[in-house]
């Protein structure tokens, strides 16, 4: 009977490290920086308009809120080589990889809008976005809008 115990304890522990999951805060107004860049947004559905709840400009860290502590992140993109010698096109899929040392992110980005090939002024990609992320208070799948650009 002690062992059936036991291993009931065990489980129930393994069940709750499982499902733990890190607490996703929006940005606040000041850890935002506006220029180029890229910028995701929950609910989806709600497009730009959503929370933002990651953010970087080209070339500088990206910041994210999590479990109420404000994350500076390295990132790598990862792109199709195809993107190297064409437009970016819808269905194209970019990945990036973001990372700290107490946390890391990964964005599986589906391109939904982008620039026709005639408009010189459209200088920004829409994306439908899964991003997953861990942390030391677990890990998280988040659906999200994004968008990179100008």
């Amino acid at each position: 009977m002690m062992r059936l115990i036991k291993l009931f304890i065990a489980l129930l522990l393994i069940h709750a490290s499982a499902v733990a999951q890190p607490k996703i805060n929006p940005l606040q107004q000041r850890d935002i920086d506006y220029g180029c860049g890229c910028s995701f947004h929950i609910p989806p559905a709600r497009g730009a308009k959503g929370q933002q709840i990651l953010q970087w400009e080209l070339d500088a860290p990206a910041k994210m809120r999590v479990d109420g502590e404000l994350h500076q992140l390295k990132v790598t993109e990862i792109r199709p080589r195809a993107l190297d010698s064409r437009p970016e096109r819808i269905g194209d899929k970019t990945i990036f990889n973001l990372t700290a040392p107490a946390l890391s992110v990964r964005a599986v980005c589906t391109a939904v809008e982008v620039c026709k090939p005639s408009d010189e002024s459209c200088e920004s990609v829409s994306y439908r976005a899964v991003l997953s992320v861990r942390a030391k208070s677990g890990t998280a799948k988040i659906n999200a809008w994004a968008v990179c650009g100008c």
